[in-house]
C-alpha cells in the first residue's frame, strides 16, 4: 500500500503553504484521500506528482 501523507507533511516536505495545498485540490490539481472516521486530508504519492 501506498505511503500517506498528512497535508502537514506535504507542505513541509514541497515547502509549500497548506493553504495552497487546499486551493490546488479545490481547483482539481491534486485529489486527497479522507476517511469517514479520520477528518485530515491524506495524500499519497500520486496525488505529490
Amino acid at each position: 500500500m501506498a505511503e500517506l501523507l498528512k497535508i502537514r507533511e506535504v507542505s513541509s516536505k514541497y515547502d509549500i503553504s497548506a493553504r495552497a495545498l487546499r486551493y490546488y485540490e479545490d481547483m482539481g490539481l491534486i485529489s486527497s484521500t479522507r476517511s469517514r472516521d479520520y477528518a485530515y486530508r491524506l495524500y499519497d504519492e500520486q496525488a505529490m506528482k
